[in-house]
């Protein structure tokens, strides 16, 4: 049951509530003999921080002040001698900080300081140069820039805001991408249209007119128009599901591989994408291409295209319209939690009769996990510096080895 007391009457319950929390921290302040002290164990830390214990010594009742976000307390008030657990948190910044704590008990008081040391700058040798090509080829999935090819970012509506949808590096003289890279969040993975219809797929506009290829380059050779960016990973807008169907990010594509490995290894990595949504990730940064320097030569297939052609290569490992068919396809992955990285590749032939392990229709982790490697090791197959962006030991560290992506 609760009690209603008059309106008078509240106001003076809490005017002697309010008197007795004053009278509590100023009660030494009518003896001349109160007194508070203020130490501590450790007060200068590095950039990683620390914890450390802080002791206060008062003859009543203190109350601490002039603790930063980044000095955690376990006690900021008290009465009498008490021990305080301190945690500094690590300094990502690159200056040095500090901090001055005040105790006070009535008109006795003392202070500390604390202070921390900045975060020393890692080396980066092999990042792009931003003076040369932009600001652009600092993001995070980037790899390193050739400068024989010509640069393309594709802009598109994210989240109230203009932002990147994907990049690639074009090789024109093999008129095929080197490499198509993007990004999956919270918000560019989520799924609010479908894809777009077949009469979406169009010339570049953001390459010069002698550069784009054509629709007619990609009929009647047997090939899918076999999409880099995937279309199902750019489903939060029409606008940026529509620009995947640009055929600077085609590749042609046996049919059997298109619908088959290759499209399960996207839908593995979408998964990643997807748990964005949920927090497990912040980030998920997305490298992908055909390995355009080695290309499938005098190649003919067993099995027709839907279009009903057989789909052939020349010695030179172009397909009868010119364009470059590689003999390998690559995917380069590296994710982002709270500032902690982990990364993992796939690099998979260029192959229409490749089936699933179990021997039925469709294909398991199992399978994917057959044409695993390295950043390290893609990068010896491919000749390309992925994600050069990354400071030196952090990119040495994550791309010697696979993350947990299936932990």
């Amino acid at each position: 049951m609760s009690i209603l007391y008059p309106k008078n009457t509240q106001v003076a319950i809490l005017s002697l509530v309010a008197t007795f929390i004053s009278l509590a921290f100023t009660a030494c302040s009518e003896d001349d003999s109160d007194s508070v002290a203020i130490s501590a164990q450790q007060t200068n830390f590095t950039n990683q921080g620390g914890e450390t214990t802080i002791a206060v010594s008062a003859n009543a009742t203190w109350v601490l002040t002039g603790a930063p976000s980044w000095v955690s307390l376990d006690q900021t008030f008290g009465d009498g001698d008490v021990s305080i657990s301190a945690l500094v948190l690590p300094n990502p910044t690159y200056s040095e900080r500090s901090v001055l704590l005040t105790v006070r008990c009535g008109s006795a008081s003392d202070t500390l300081s604390i202070s921390q040391e900045a975060s020393i700058p890692q080396a980066n040798t092999n990042a792009n140069d931003a003076a040369t090509f932009g600001s652009l080829a600092l993001r995070m999935e980037m790899p390193k820039f050739n400068p024989a090819n010509t640069f393309v970012a594709h802009y598109a509506k994210l989240n109230n805001a203009t932002d990147v949808n994907y990049s690639l590096e074009w090789n024109n003289e093999l008129r095929h991408s080197a490499w198509v890279a993007y990004t999956l969040d919270k918000f560019s993975s989520q799924m609010n249209v479908t894809r777009a219809s077949s009469d979406a797929f169009k010339p570049d506009p953001d390459l010069p007119a002698e550069m784009q290829v054509t629709n007619s380059f990609h009929t009647n050779d047997g090939f899918d128009r076999g999409h880099i960016c995937a279309s199902g990973d750019r489903l939060y807008s029409k606008e940026m599901n529509e620009q995947t169907f640009y055929f600077s990010n085609m590749s042609p594509m046996l049919n059997g591989f298109n619908a088959g490995i290759w499209r399960r290894m996207e839908d593995e990595v979408r998964k990643w994408g997807d748990a964005t949504q949920t927090g497990k990730y912040d980030t998920i940064f997305v490298c992908k291409g055909g390995n355009i320097n080695n290309r499938l030569t005098n190649f003919t297939s067993t099995t027709k295209g839907s279009d009903g052609k057989y789909p052939t290569t020349d010695s030179n490992g172009m397909t009868i319209k010119g364009l470059a068919c590689p003999a390998f396809y690559f995917m380069a992955i590296l994710a982002v939690k709270d500032g902690n990285y982990s990364a993992v590749a796939f690099y998979v032939p260029h192959d229409d009769q490749i089936t699933p392990l179990d021997g039925s229709a469709d294909f398991t982790v199992a399978d994917i996990k057959q044409y695993v490697l390295t950043i390290d090791e893609l990068e010896q197959e491919t000749g390309i510096d992925f994600f050069c962006n990354l400071p030196d030991q952090t990119e040495a560290q994550v791309e010697s080895v696979n993350g947990p992506f299936w932990d």
